[in-house]
């Protein structure tokens, strides 16, 4: 069995040897490449062809002749580095030459003239503003009321439906108006301006002694506005200072006087919902501020 052993390891160092000494190793010859186009080779494998007379590298030459020979010759590149040359600017600043055609001759002007205004455009127009203007100012009375209570009532619900409204106080008769001096401090003040009103040659005067207006005094009680302003004009052109105050009866009934926030007319259907619950009641238009 030594033996066996011992002669298969000489077979293992002989064989090694010969490997060693005598095999050449087979160098594999690398695709051709596409004409004009040269083959990619490591360093180490160009130095070994060059260094040795290998068929392979004359292939490599006899191919690099051929494809210089076929290629054109290269165009040669212009100097890139050579500054280009400079084309002059125009002068800017130089005053162009005036000549004759050059001037523009001026244009007048020419005035837009407005369109003709005739009646017949006029006409419809101011109508449409009149209504316009009719239609945004209407006021309403509603009415009449036994009691103040309930007028008030009613007049807090359109407030909440957006209407503008107010009470008003209708009486058994119709107002008159009254002119006087405002109160006095004292009735022997308001006695020394009736001497002074006598001696100008003013009558149709007296003292009141009621509640809220005692020592003022009366210059008289008129039917008409337009009256109690003529008598308090009469008594200002003495140096006083006279005041017009209308005076009413007892208390008949209460009004609502209302419109709507647009100052727009009412509806036939905004009628009927306003007296849907109060059937004696009527709403009737009125003159806003009467």
């Amino acid at each position: 069995m030594r033996m066996f052993f011992a002669g298969l390891l000489l077979l293992n160092v002989a064989f090694g040897l010969w490997y060693w000494f005598m095999y050449e190793p087979v160098t594999v010859q690398p695709p051709r490449a596409d004409h004009g186009v040269e083959m990619l080779r490591l360093v180490s494998e160009q130095q070994q062809i060059e260094d040795t007379d290998h068929p392979v590298a004359q292939v490599q030459q006899h191919a690099a002749v051929s494809t210089a020979e076929s290629q054109p010759a290269p165009t040669p590149k212009p100097d890139v580095t050579a500054e280009p040359a400079v084309t002059p600017k125009p002068d800017v600043t130089a005053e162009p030459a005036v000549t004759p055609e050059s001037v523009a001759t001026p244009k007048p002007a020419v005035t837009a003239e407005p369109p003709p205004v005739t009646a017949s455009n006029d006409v419809p127009e101011q109508a449409v503003q009149a209504r316009v203007s009719k239609s945004r100012n209407q006021c309403y009375l509603m009415g009449v009321f036994e009691q103040r209570q309930a007028a008030e009532y009613r007049m807090t619900e359109m407030h909440a439906l957006g209407y503008i409204a107010k009470v008003a106080i209708q009486y058994t008769q119709k107002a008159n108006y009254v002119v006087y001096l405002p109160a006095y401090p004292s009735y022997a003040e308001a006695s020394v301006v009736t001497e002074q009103l006598r001696e100008r040659g003013k009558q149709d005067f007296q003292i009141l002694a009621i509640k809220g207006q005692k020592n003022s005094i009366s210059l008289g009680v008129y039917s008409r506005p337009g009256t109690a302003e003529i008598r308090r004009r009469e008594i200002a052109a003495l140096g006083y200072e006279p005041v017009v105050a209308p005076i009413y009866g007892e208390p008949s009934g209460y009004t609502i006087e209302f419109r709507k926030k647009d100052g727009s007319e009412l509806d036939e259907n905004e009628k009927d919902f306003l007296l849907i619950s109060e059937k004696k009641l009527t709403i009737d238009t009125v003159k806003c501020g009467s």
